[in-house]
């Protein structure tokens, strides 16, 4: 593990000089931008960086996990973010993140996402983000793991049956990365013939949604439709247990437990025709004021449902040949700053081209 801090930055191509703690640019290593404006963003997420220090973070890890990389993955992390915030260099390159020959990094992905992000070509920010966030939480996950089924009925009983699956998960799953960043959401189905319902929980650290317009919309537009009502019916139809048969039926999904910080993703990407097409719509969104009280379920709590938004991944171009690049407001200062691999500049609060906007990050007012 100290190996895996001490390797995680390339002391051959630091840039030394009067640097700005939280300001330092990243060197791009050949189409690795995805990974940079990444991290940029994270870097400056609420609580992370408290926690992913080199001398906090080995508190926090469980070498016993197996699903972990026995905190060697959070060691590489948390040495870039040290050297982040320490301000000696302008701009650093850590090729020992995601070296040629790693030894530590394929402990973080499966075998065939770990070859993939590392044969030189661009890739997606938002699936390099899912599964950077996965192996931190896993390495600093303490929970007992104690497995649990759900059989939540949903109703007028929702408010004790998310009572009893929280308890029950963070006996599962509980870490700083899920108690920073991880939403709660809820899907109740009920069937349209009996009336019999079933409600299932969810977390997720991030929250992909589906673009409504190929011109432009907003982004309540988008979580609109993605917490909304839905019918299931025809090859969907719902199996319902109290009528013993396919049934049609109703599914609603909204946020139960909305995170400190929240993270939305903006799914401009699809498949067509064995290739990826990117959508290039216009997303609107309010940066200052951000209330998600239309998405919360009507049982939820309502208490600080306000937010803030403090950084985003930008992405221009193809998903193949396009670069990325992120703003974001500095930690402490909250000025803003645009990171452009190694090119860290100022600028005016959020000013971006809102086809560009990818992944959106936004804290608790």
């Amino acid at each position: 593990m100290t190996m895996a801090i001490e390797r995680s930055i390339d002391e051959r191509t630091r840039s030394r000089g009067s640097g700005n703690p939280g300001a330092v640019g990243l060197y791009n290593m050949g189409n690795t931008c995805f990974m940079s404006a990444t991290l940029q963003c994270l870097f400056q997420t609420p609580g992370l960086s408290d926690v992913f220090t080199k001398k906090t973070f080995i508190t926090k890890v469980n070498t016993h996990s197996r699903l972990g990389s026995k905190g060697i993955i959070s060691a590489g992390f948390a040495s870039l973010s040290d050297t982040i915030w320490n301000g000696t260099y302008t701009a650093i390159r850590p090729s020992r993140f995601l070296p040629p020959i790693p030894l530590f990094f394929q402990q973080l992905f499966a075998e065939e996402v770990y070859k993939a992000l590392n044969d030189g070509r661009q890739h997606d920010a938002s699936e390099f983000q899912i599964f950077l966030l996965d192996a931190l939480h896993e390495d600093t996950n303490q929970a007992a793991r104690i497995g649990f089924e759900q059989n939540y009925r949903g109703g007028q009983a929702i408010r004790e049956e998310a009572a009893d699956f929280l308890k029950k998960h963070y006996m599962f799953t509980a870490s700083p990365v899920n108690r920073i960043l991880g939403s709660i959401s809820v899907s109740e189905v009920r069937c349209l013939t009996c009336h019999e319902s079933s409600a299932t929980f969810e977390e997720n650290t991030i929250v992909s949604v589906e673009i409504v317009s190929t011109s432009s919309c907003s982004l309540d537009n988008c979580l609109q439709s993605h917490f909304s009502t839905t019918k299931l019916e025809g090859d969907s139809c719902w199996n319902c247990p109290k009528c013993k048969q396919p049934r049609p039926s109703t599914r609603t999904s909204k946020l139960w437990q909305p995170p400190t910080v929240l993270i939305i993703h903006l799914k401009r990407f699809s498949m067509f025709n064995g290739d990826f097409e990117k959508n290039t719509a216009q997303v609107s969104f309010n940066p200052e004021n951000f209330n998600i009280s239309p998405y919360l379920h009507e049982a939820a709590s309502r208490e600080r449902t306000n937010y803030k938004l403090y950084a985003a991944t930008l992405h221009n171009g193809r998903l193949n040949s396009g670069h990325y690049t992120a703003v974001a407001s500095h930690l402490k200062s909250e000025r803003w700053h645009r990171y452009d691999d190694e090119t860290v500049t100022p600028c005016e609060k959020y000013q971006v081209n809102q086809s560009l906007a990818y992944i959106l990050f936004y804290k608790r007012c």
